[in-house]
C-alpha cells in the first residue's frame, strides 16, 4: 500500500481519490479472501457418499410405494423424478469445487479466464480513454504523465513491478541517507 500511495503521488492523484482507490483495494482483498475461503473449505467425502447412497435407496424403493396408486404411470413418473433428483445431485457435486470443476465438454464450470480477459480489456479501454482525454485536454482522474505503458502479459507485469519496487527502495534509501546527513547508521 505504501508503494501504491507513492505511485499515486507521482501521478498526481488527490487525497480523496487516493482514499477511494484504497477502499476499492480493500474491497478487492475481501473478495479474494472470500473466494479463497470457498476454495479451501472442502466438503467431506462422507457427505457426498451419504447423499448419493440415500438417493439411490429412495429412488429404488419409491416405485414400490406408488405402483398401487399409479399403475403403469409409475414408469414415466419415476423416470422424470430420477432425472431431476440425480441431476440435482450431479450439480451439487460440481458446485463442491467451483474453481476446478469441469462440465461434460471439458470447459471450466466458472469461466474465470474469460472474466480476467474482460477485466484486462476494460482496464486497457480506461487507459486509452485517459490518453485520448489527455490529447484533448479533458480532465481525468490521472493528472500527471503516465509512468509506464500497460504490460501485455503477466511476465511483463512482474518485470514492471520488480523494477518499480527496486526504484522505490533506492528512493527510500536515498531519503534516509539525506535525512541522516549521509552518515551510515
Amino acid at each position: 500500500l505504501r508503494q501504491l500511495a507513492q505511485a499515486g503521488r507521482q501521478v498526481g492523484v488527490s487525497e480523496k481519490e487516493r482514499e477511494v482507490l484504497l477502499k476499492s483495494v480493500g474491497v478487492l482483498g475481501e473478495c479474494v479472501s472470500t473466494c479463497e475461503r470457498i476454495y479451501n473449505t472442502p466438503i467431506p467425502l462422507s457427505y457426498s457418499r451419504h447423499t448419493s447412497r440415500f438417493l439411490i435407496f429412495y429412488a429404488s424403493t419409491l416405485p414400490l410405494a406408488i405402483v398401487g396408486a399409479l399403475g403403469w404411470a409409475t414408469v414415466p413418473v419415476m423416470a422424470t423424478l430420477c432425472w431431476a433428483l440425480f441431476g440435482i445431485l450431479e450439480i451439487g457435486n460440481l458446485i463442491e469445487e467451483p474453481f476446478t470443476a469441469y462440465e461434460s465438454q471439458r470447459r471450466p464450470l466458472l469461466p474465470l479466464t474469460e472474466v480476467c480477459r474482460t477485466i484486462r480489456r476494460d482496464v486497457r479501454a480506461i487507459a486509452q480513454y485517459a490518453a485520448l482525454a489527455q490529447n484533448y485536454s479533458t480532465p481525468t482522474i490521472a493528472r500527471g504523465e503516465p509512468t509506464f505503458e500497460l504490460p501485455d502479459g503477466f511476465r511483463q507485469l512482474r518485470a514492471v513491478l520488480a523494477t518499480s519496487a527496486a526504484v522505490a527502495t533506492e528512493v527510500s534509501e536515498a531519503a534516509k541517507k539525506k535525512a541522516t546527513g549521509g552518515q551510515d547508521a
